[in-house]
């Protein structure tokens, strides 16, 4: 994209300026026989190689509303606030004078909940808060090829490409922008292949490929970190893989999380085979195809924790803001851990097909296909699933009609 293009992009309605947008695409290609005169290959006709590269530079700009507390919100002064007015759930719900929450009767930890929010900027239709993010996408994949014709019946080929994506996403944890994060993903695809003429009317073609990719999760979630917000309530469990904080969702307010923190791991291998053959009319195909996959991941558990706030909670002040300095949340869970399951499958595929020409005015397509896909299993064993077939109904818990509790002792 050319520069004085972008000079001409207009201003997004809801940007502060105008979004970034780069555009950059390279490569190259060689290829050609390879040879030794006098000695090897001097007709540059039996191996042969190609080589490329190709890579992109993206640059792409987003801009985001979002809904913040005020200043004075995070006080608990709501003289100016559009919420509700806050009552004490301590006394008999009786409203807060002047509409001020005393900071004398705030939880230790909720208004850390809300340091990582930025300050209203925004006066417009949507949202109090306009951010604008830049999001960097860079592919790039190199490619090798090599053929050689060992005879006239006999020709191998093997392929090696790899790719290599660097993301960043400016909004990996929040639409807020504070929380940026990269999604790298690499990975390659390798085959081999023999092409072998058995007879003039019989074909044979083998191929062996590897393909695997990784995805790893980059989150930037030091404004979230326990020890920045300072938070000092104990947690359920002691993992927290990224000592972050939990998981904030407040009714009415943009949230944020700790980013993406995935690691997968993912390796298929593929055997493949197929027979010709011409007999007077008939042009037969035989051929099969086993596949074996390997795939570890991350489960994507929040063992930091996950809690909200909305005003249905037991002791709300009947204002979300009042209730995340009070700390009365309507709900806190929190994962033990992020356990990593090895899913393990292999798949089995056969085939015959019959090219039938019956006459100089019909021809048949006959033809059968029979694939066998076992259960996939967790190499580890550390996964369950729900089994209708098992659950009884009279031990079910029993849910509080009143406040959606579980009932003690059921």
């Amino acid at each position: 994209m050319a520069p004085d293009k972008v000079k001409r992009d207009a201003r997004s309605f809801f940007a502060r300026r105008i979004d970034p947008l780069r555009f950059n695409n390279f490569g190259w290609t060689l290829g050609g026989p390879v040879f030794i005169p006098g000695r090897f290959n001097t007709d540059k006709n039996k191996l042969f190689f190609f080589a490329s590269q190709e890579w992109k530079f993206i640059r792409q700009g987003v801009t985001n509303l979002g809904n913040v507390p005020t200043g004075a919100e995070r006080t608990g002064d709501f003289r100016a606030s559009q919420l509700a007015a806050p009552v004490d759930p301590a006394n008999n719900n009786a409203p807060f004078p002047d509409r001020v929450i005393p900071a004398t009767r705030f939880s230790r930890n909720g208004p850390s909940l809300l340091k990582p929010y930025p300050l209203p900027n925004f006066g417009g239709p949507g949202g109090n808060f306009s951010v604008s993010g830049r999001g960097e996408t860079d592919p790039r994949e190199e490619l090798i090829r090599a053929d050689y014709y060992v005879n006239s019946k006999l020709q191998i080929a093997y392929r090696w490409t790899h790719d290599d994506w660097k993301i960043l996403d400016a909004f990996q944890g929040t639409s807020l922008g504070f929380i940026p994060g990269t999604r790298p993903r690499p990975g390659y695809v390798t085959l081999a292949s023999a092409n072998y003429t058995i007879s003039p009317t019989t074909l044979n073609f083998f191929s062996f490929s590897i393909t695997h990719n990784d995805i790893n999760g980059g989150p930037r979630n030091e404004p979230v970190k326990r020890s920045t917000l300072g938070l000092t309530f104990p947690e359920i469990y002691p993992e927290n893989r990224s000592a972050t904080g939990p998981n904030v969702s407040i009714a009415g307010f943009t949230g944020y999380n700790s980013g993406d923190r995935i690691k997968n791991f993912n390796t298929t291998f593929q055997w493949r085979d197929d027979f010709s053959k011409v007999v007077g009319r008939h042009s037969l195909k035989f051929g099969a195809q086993i596949t074996r996959s390997r795939k570890n991941e991350t489960s994507n558990l929040q063992d930091q924790g996950v809690v909200t706030f909305n005003t249905s909670a037991r002791n709300t002040t009947r204002n979300v803001i009042g209730d995340v300095l009070l700390g009365n949340f309507q709900t806190y869970s929190e994962d033990r851990t992020d356990p990593v399951w090895w899913a393990r499958f292999s798949q089995y595929e056969f085939y015959a097909q019959d090219s039938w020409k019956a006459t100089r005015r019909l021809s048949l397509e006959l033809g059968l296909r029979y694939n066998l896909i076992p259960m996939f299993y967790n190499a580890q064993g550390n996964t369950s699933t729900f089994a209708l077939s098992r659950f009884d109904p009279s031990k079910a818990p029993q849910i509080s009609p009143a406040d959606g509790s579980i009932v003690a002792n059921t």
